[in-house]
């Protein structure tokens, strides 16, 4: 009996220890007697938010949406408006393709999160010089937007976040006018020095957002970060077309990233008051990972990893009515959020709205302009991929230069050594072919690691200035595709195979037709097209061209493209280009254009 009568004592007494440590009741006890570890109502200091959606477009739509639960969040809290600085394009909400014009939503069954959002920094005004401005409180270095900045002092708590495309070492802000990660944590060092905060969070949705602050931001300063992937990875779009569960449908885009929607959601539903930072994460890195690393990221955390301790009321503020109704009910109860829903990689979700604006496009005009966008944009893709392959083989060899070029350095270390050479590696590529795209700016780790190498900017130049020609073809490709409807582009060696399809009202040619571009060396052709190609009264003076070679740099060039009927091998069409390659600039570029059996067309670019 004795033993019976203690067993139940020890189960009343485990189960009395559940219940006081369970999330459940440390919310209701939070909420009734309204205490909280380091709460906003116990400090005296201020509570400050910087928010930035670093992208613009209808098909980044997640992103302002993103930004602008955020601030629902931070105003439920009881932040005020003065005290929280919003950078977004604005160009989402009232946007024509937008299906519910004024309102912007970040969950299927969610509310509208637009309403009342500041305006601080839009359009223009959404520079990288505006936001490092204003975490630091330099009203005098702001150029246009509100004129708002972070005006802290030391008992004040900051809370930044970012949602966005990132890279390897970087930020996207619109414009190409990107944030690199060691301007961010020297802004983030000066604001430690001049003492004007008392703890600061920050949140990063992006890219390879690891890579911004490994073996970069001191774990001294009273900083703590987490990330929605690590150094190396993607993250992840969510509420996307065509998987579960979707947007509503009218909707062509994602409506939310996974990492910040799970941030977010769990916040809707919990009392900020009495959870903690470490339980945040714990919840994020579950929910963002549920989907296994090839559907999934890895959530990090870097800074004072003691400020994980700290209730996310300290930086988010006590929000007393939840859950709220952007947060959807698990019927089982629980912590985390219900929803298994299935994420998208955002290079991925990039190309998905195009494919939807093709779907949902009306009329054969505008089905082929939408067709026309997917197919840049598809284009634009292989480009840039050849460009680093060639860049790495060239450098570093054919066997595995471009496995060089994509290294990733030992945990713990930051992408680069010298930010200056990365920084100019970045400029002497976009000099010879042009900026680099969100897609193409994964590829920014290959600077790093030239950079590391010890190649110098001379040598990268050099480099850069022969794959200008590939740059340039396609680039040729785009601008008159009045003639060419561009499909694939797909590149065997030194030879260019683009795939095209004739638009039969102007080049009366039905068949698929291939063209042939051999770049990189002396090219024979037959005499016809030798005499073809050759400088006539109907171009610009080419006299100065004497062979079909590749010119050094500085010189002129002539090429020529001969497209053959994909089946039967038969010359269709010869097309003679002619670039001045010390401009640089495909306006520079003239084309003769043979279609047989002798017509001859010249456009200019």
């Amino acid at each position: 009996m004795t033993s019976k009568l203690f067993y139940i004592i020890l189960c009343i007494l485990s189960l009395l220890t559940q219940i006081s440590e369970s999330r459940i009741t440390q919310e209701i006890l939070g909420t009734v007697f309204k205490t909280s570890k380091d709460s906003p109502t116990t400090d005296q200091g201020t509570n400050w938010a910087v928010l930035v959606a670093g992208s613009n477009g209808f098909g980044n739509y997640r992103h302002q949406a993103d930004i602008c639960h955020a601030y629902q969040i931070l105003k439920r809290g009881g932040i005020k408006d003065e005290n929280i600085v919003v950078f977004m394009y604005d160009d989402i909400a009232n946007n024509v393709e937008n299906p519910r014009k004024g309102i912007i939503i970040n969950n299927p069954k969610g509310g509208d999160v637009y309403k009342g959002v500041p305006k601080d920094y839009t359009g223009d005004s959404l520079t990288t010089s505006n936001l490092l401005a204003a975490i630091l409180g330099d009203k005098k270095a702001i150029k246009g937007g509100s004129g708002k900045v972070v005006n802290s002092g030391p008992n004040d708590r900051i809370f930044i976040y970012y949602s966005d495309h990132g890279s390897p070492g970087v930020l996207t802000m619109p414009g190409d006018d990107d944030l690199y990660a060691k301007d961010f944590i020297n802004t983030l060092k000066k604001k430690y020095e001049s003492k004007t905060y008392k703890s600061m969070v920050i949140y990063v949705e992006a890219c390879e957002a690891g890579s911004i602050f490994q073996g970069l931001l001191p774990n001294n300063m009273n900083i703590y970060v987490t990330t929605a992937s690590n150094p190396d990875e993607s993250s992840w779009a969510i509420y996307c077309p065509g998987y579960n569960p979707s947007p509503p449908a009218e909707y062509d885009t994602c409506l939310g990233d996974l990492y910040s929607v799970a941030w977010m959601e769990d916040s809707d539903a919990h009392n900020l008051g009495s959870e903690s930072l470490e339980q945040q994460y714990k919840v994020v890195l579950e929910r963002t990972a549920e989907h296994g690393d090839e559907h999934g990221s890895h959530v990090m955390q870097y800074g004072t990893m003691t400020l994980d301790q700290d209730y996310l009321s300290s930086y988010l503020g006590m929000n007393s009515n939840y859950p709220h109704k952007n947060h959807t009910h698990h019927k089982g109860g629980g912590h985390r959020q219900s929803i298994s829903a299935f994420p998208v990689e955002q290079h991925e979700a990039d190309i998905l709205y195009l494919r939807q604006k093709v779907i949902r496009a009306e009329g054969p005009l505008k089905k082929a302009e939408a067709q026309k966008k997917l197919d840049e944009a598809l284009s634009q893709r292989k480009q840039v991929d050849y460009n680093f392959e060639n860049i790495g083989k060239t450098l570093f060899g054919a066997e595995n230069g471009f496995e060089i070029i994509k290294t990733v350095r030992p945990s713990g270390q930051p992408i680069v050594d010298d930010w200056d050479c990365f920084k100019s590696m970045v400029t002497t590529y976009k000099s010879n072919c042009g900026a680099l795209t969100t897609y193409g700016k994964k590829h920014m780790r290959a600077f790093a690691n030239v950079c590391n190498a010890g190649v110098q900017q001379e040598e990268m130049a050099k480099v850069t200035s022969q794959i200008f020609v590939h740059c340039t073809l396609v680039q040729w490709i785009r601008n008159t595709i009045n003639l060419f409807l561009l499909n694939t582009v797909s590149y065997v060696d030194d030879v260019a195979v683009l795939w095209a399809i004739s638009k039969p009202s102007l080049l009366l040619l039905t068949e698929p037709l291939y063209m042939v571009s051999r770049l990189n060396s002396t090219i024979a052709t037959k005499k016809e097209e030798e005499r073809l190609c050759a400088p006539s009264n109907d171009l610009p003076d080419m006299s100065d061209v004497v062979s079909f070679a590749t010119p050094p740099f500085g010189g002129k060039y002539l090429d020529w493209r001969a497209i053959r009927d994909k089946e039967k091998g038969e010359r269709r069409q010869l097309f003679c280009l002619f670039c001045d390659t010390r401009s640089h600039e495909p306006s520079n570029c003239y084309i003769k254009t043979h279609r047989f059996p002798g017509e001859v067309i010249v456009p200019a670019l």
